[in-house]
């Protein structure tokens, strides 16, 4: 899910790995902080990199000489403060000073070709002072900071002279001067407003583009009479702006959740890309500003239609961010198997791009001879490209004017939707997607190691084969295309636990809340569109009440607190994928709501989830649309976190937090140097997969928008009427391409029908994953007079049937009667796009009129004979709708365990072992007869009451004296025996260990080497 990207921020000369940054935050107050290493959430040496703006910091030293440095120092706990120390020697003319960027990166380094690494800027990121939520409207008006406060401490035994400087993205600044006495510690409060309170050297700050602020020591500035030590060190440990008006903590709590609303909202404000080739595209993080997510895209295009909705931005803004975003994912040119310069391959895209708006290409750092970061490289994403559809459907719910703008919107999405070619991600024989592709190339050792049919790529071993919410969104998506999405949305392991859950494998509740962010799948509320599907032999499952029911298990179990972590509680339960206190991310999940705890999974190790007390706050947020009484949870837990200092000024609630780190298992092999052990912590840095689902949730909650946007989308609702009848697939007359007028008749299954004459054809279009079997139903009405007419049915022009319409009435009275023709077929389709063609020929001069035209896939059962002896015990097998099947092998307490041999149908092998006794079936042709051959084990140590296949496998294993049984078969091997005692090879016994007088064979080559060797009843050839 979540990828740390490493980046490099420079500065003049010197530059900083981040990974995480510091903040503390205070509610009810008019401070927003920059940076507080006083009371800080620093844990690593690497968290000073990036401050609470989601700025970069670094040290400026003229002319790249290295007169300055600094450092975290942390006195207790998480009291820390950056020390900037500086030894200038005998120069003086020269300057050192730390800076703070004050909104997004300055710089990183990039590379757009993956040889030439360059810097890039990001001057578009800027800090309007006088209007610091940027376009995003504020009940009361604008917001702005007024002044800047900094809290130091003179480390030196001298009076030091400081210099604040505030610049702009273009070459403008003013800055101010402060004197501390030896050891003092004040804070200096710079109203850089007061034009007596700065000077200027050049051009003026332009207040609307604030972008730096630094911290400067001058060893000298003779007209100023300024006259530093030639060494000292000062002590940062606390910057702030002080705002225009205090934020309060709502009365309300409507007012709270819209107050959260608005500020998650501004995430895809904030962080989206500002650069002409990415527009709107967001990024993955907010500390990350050349990392651009596609999965983001899901939730940003409907972050931006519920700015517009609630007047935070005007509609035409949101549709220009929108349109910019479709622009260029619809760039035909931008897919293709290469590596580099592409958006996706066969409609699917990748899962990070660069602000080009192409495929993440990373680089190779110098400094790290150990590993080459170049070859991480990023893949094509199954899961990435949904979730970008799901918003891309809901934009084009919402822009609904005539306008170009709006139209080109609609017409651009259905586009991107229709460009994916779903089969080329689907694993046909297991029904299932695949996570992802990779052009082939140089990488690192992952599990991209299946090859496509084409050699351009290899697909991920990794598949979606079990529920998730993201695994709904995709055979919802598929299904809106695909007829046979069921294949794969019945295919996926669902087997509710004891309590009715159907479990997800991590157990972290974004898993059970994504598809829900789009769709309201429950049957007794609004703005929804049910998904309650029953595949075959099972129980109907509501998604919805499955996905509320693993929230409150989750909730309940985090309240018992078996682990006893300090964070848990009843306001802290959000446990879900997260980046936890020393960098690492963990998919954190609970067992009774994860697959360790399910029914057994045959061959898997399964380990309970990773907990170390992290809770996350879009996890426990997003369960805010989950009924009234999780709502009303929702905002017990948002108070909580009011109380507790968690609210920010500007950026409102941390990802995640942890309120005693020493509860954390760190890995000192991984993990930066560390600075502290103990104390609580804070997650900063906002993720757009995070903001996202919780800002689609609590609209929802409020006013159901994106449940009703894609609730009436045609595709969405296409998808869905396919998964909620997965045996069949209905096209309406009126919808083929063809034939004559469209009649209205109060009869029809959608009240019209398509006329079709002698000579006319009418032709449906649709998509296959998999090969499938299907039959043909046409319901029509004839009202006729004279011979019947001949319809032909064409599967991808090839004839597959016909049949004479039946008169159903006459002089006009049977055009309003439908009767269902016989099925036609079964007609067998292969992966990818076919057509449905229907012919008329001859008849009474009047025509036939078609409702609609019926695919019904054809149920294959087939019934297995166990034909060996015992030790077997194999679950029914059969194979529905040509979906393969799998036969669980499971030893049992008999005297002589067996092993499967083959499954064969007419004597042809259809098995395919999964694993170490996990069978899977391929396709096998309706009405056969599908025979399981059983052979018992053919060699036992009596002696330890072992058995083995091989005879050497047998004689390795042997203690001394051991008795080996042989079955009166022959073993084609030579057997070398080389152990200390007697070993005794016996012949001829049955299943039953009864020794016989029959014989077994040796054909090979016998060689004692040490040891004795008695033999009876076997033959050496």
């Amino acid at each position: 899910m979540k990828v740390i990207n490493k980046a490099i921020m420079i500065y003049v000369s010197v530059y900083l790995i981040a990974l995480l940054f510091p903040c503390f935050c205070f509610g009810n107050t008019n401070e927003a902080v920059l940076v507080d290493y006083g009371n800080t959430n620093i844990v690593t040496s690497s968290d000073s990199g990036l401050n609470d703006f989601s700025g970069n910091m670094g040290i400026i030293n003229k002319d790249e000489i290295p007169y300055g440095a600094g450092k975290l120092i942390c006195v207790s706990g998480n009291n820390c403060s950056q020390q900037l120390t500086w030894d200038f020697g005998s120069a003086t003319d020269s300057y050192t000073g730390i800076f703070f960027s004050l909104f997004g990166l300055s710089d990183t380094r990039v590379t757009f070709d993956g040889s030439t690494v360059e810097t890039l800027l990001f001057t578009e990121h800027v800090l309007d002072l006088d209007k610091v939520d940027g376009e995003l409207q504020e009940p009361g008006g604008a917001r702005s900071f007024n002044n800047l406060a900094i809290l130091l401490k003179n480390g030196s035994p001298e009076t030091v002279t400081v210099r604040v400087e505030l610049k702009d993205s273009k070459g403008g600044m003013r800055y101010t001067r402060y004197s501390m006495t030896a050891g003092e510690e004040k804070t200096l409060l710079w109203d850089y407003r007061n034009l007596q309170s700065y000077w200027v050297d050049g051009i003026d700050l332009d207040i609307h583009s604030a972008k730096i602020l630094s911290l400067m020591i001058e060893r000298q500035h003779v007209v100023h009479n300024v006259y530093n030590p030639a060494t000292g060190s000062i002590d940062i440990k606390r910057i702030w702006f002080e705002a225009n008006r205090l934020e309060t903590e709502p009365s309300t709590d409507a007012l709270l959740l819209d107050q959260l609303k608005r500020r998650s909202a501004q995430y895809f404000l904030d962080w989206s890309s500002r650069k002409p080739e990415s527009f709107g595209i967001p990024q993955d993080r907010s500390t990350f500003g050349d990392l651009l997510t596609v999965a983001g895209v899901g939730f940003a295009l409907p972050a931006y239609i519920i700015s517009s909705n609630n007047g935070w931005i005007s509609k035409d803004a949101a549709a220009y961010m929108v349109l910019s975003v479709l622009e260029n994912l619809d760039k035909e040119d931008s897919f293709g198997s290469e590596q580099k310069g592409k958006v996706g391959y066969q409609g699917w895209f990748y899962h990070f791009l660069d602000v080009h708006g192409n495929r993440k290409l990373n680089f190779d750092f110098t400094d790290t001879t150990s590993i080459n970061e170049a070859m991480n490289t990023v893949e094509v994403s199954t899961i990435d490209t949904a979730l970008a559809l799901m918003g891309i459907l809901a934009s084009q719910s919402y822009f609904t004017g005539s306008d170009p703008v709006e139209t080109n919107i609609r017409a651009r999405a259905q586009n991107i939707y229709n460009r994916v070619v779903w089969h080329f991600m689907y694993n046909s024989p297991k029904r299932q997607f695949v996570h992802g592709w990779k052009p082939v190339e140089q990488r690192n050792a992952d599990d991209f190691t299946v090859p496509d049919n084409n050699g351009l790529g290899h697909y991920s071993k990794g598949t979606w084969d079990y529920y998730t919410d993201e695994a709904l969104i995709i055979a919802l998506l598929a299904a809106g295309t695909a007829i046979d999405a069921s294949d794969f949305y019945c295919s996926l392991n669902r087997v509710p636990d004891s309590n009715g859950l159907i479990r997800t494998y991590p157990g972290a509740l974004f898993t059970y809340q994504f598809f829900h962010a789009f769709l309201n799948t429950n049957p007794s509320g609004t703005n929804g569109l049910p998904l309650i599907n029953a595949c075959p032999e099972e129980i109907p499952i509501n998604w919805y009440e499955n996905s509320r029911k693993a929230i409150l298990t989750t909730k309940e179990y985090v309240e018992s607190n078996p682990h006893n972590f300090s964070t848990y509680g009843p306001n802290a339960w959000g446990i879900s994928a997260a980046q936890g206190p020393y960098g690492a991310y963990h998919a954190y999940g609970v067992p009774p709501v994860a697959i360790v705890n399910a029914p057994a999974v045959e061959g898997q190790n399964l380990e309970e989830p990773y907990q170390d007390g992290t809770v996350t706050y879009y996890g426990l947020v997003s369960s805010v649309s989950f009924g009234d009484d999780l709502k009303n949870k929702v905002i017990q837990a948002l108070r909580a976190g009011w109380a507790k200092g968690h609210w920010h000024y500007r950026f409102a609630l941390p990802d995640a937090f942890n309120d005693q780190i020493n509860q954390v298992n760190a890995d000192p092999q991984n993990s930066p140097l560390l600075l502290r052990t103990d104390g609580p912590w804070l997650q900063r840095a906002l993720f757009a997969i995070d903001q996202g689902p919780m800002l689609l949730h609590l609209e929802n909650q409020a006013s159901g928008l994106i449940w009703s946007l894609l609730s009436r989308n045609p595709n969405i609702i296409k998808g869905v009427n396919t998964l909620n009848a997965p045996l069949q697939t209905v096209f309406e007359g009126e919808g083929g391409e063809g034939g004559r007028s469209i009649m209205t008749r109060s009869n029809a299954s959608l009240g019209e029908t398509k006329l079709l004459m002698s000579g006319d054809s009418l032709t449906f279009k649709f998509k296959t994953l998999g090969e499938k079997q299907y039959s043909i139903k046409i319901r029509y009405s004839n009202d006729n007079y004279g011979p019947l007419e001949v319809v032909s049915i064409f599967s991808d022009n090839v004839k597959v049937g016909e049949f004479n319409p039946q008169d159903t009435g006459d002089y006009g009275n049977g055009w309003d009667i439908f009767i269902t023709s016989e099925a036609i077929g079964p007609v067998l389709v292969g992966p990818g796009d076919h057509t449905l063609t229907l012919k008329v020929e001859g008849g009474d001069g009047y025509g036939v009129e078609i409702d609609s035209v019926t695919l019904e896939v054809v149920k294959n059962e087939v019934t297995v004979n166990n034909t060996g002896s015992g030790g077997i015990s194999c679950v029914p097998v059969s194979v529905l709708y040509g979906r393969s099947s799998r036969c669980v092998i499971t030893p049992v307490s008999t005297p002589h365990p067996t092993y499967l041999d083959a499954f064969t149908d007419n004597g042809a092998r259809v098995l395919d072992k999964v694993k170490d006794s996990v069978y899977s079936l391929g396709n096998v042709t309706s009405g056969h007869q599908l025979e399981a051959v059983f052979k018992v084990m053919p060699i036992r140590n009596s002696t330890t009451d072992m058995y083995f296949i091989q005879l050497q496998e047998a004689c390795r294993s042997a203690v001394p004296d051991s008795i080996l049984q042989l079955q009166a078969i022959s073993f084609t091997e030579n057997l070398v025996v080389s152990t200390n005692g007697c070993l005794s090879l016996m012949g001829g016994y049955d299943p039953s260990y009864v020794p016989t007088t029959n014989t077994s064979v040796i054909e090979g080559c016998l060689t004692v080497e040490k040891g004795m060797l008695a033999i009876d009843n076997i033959v050496i050839k």
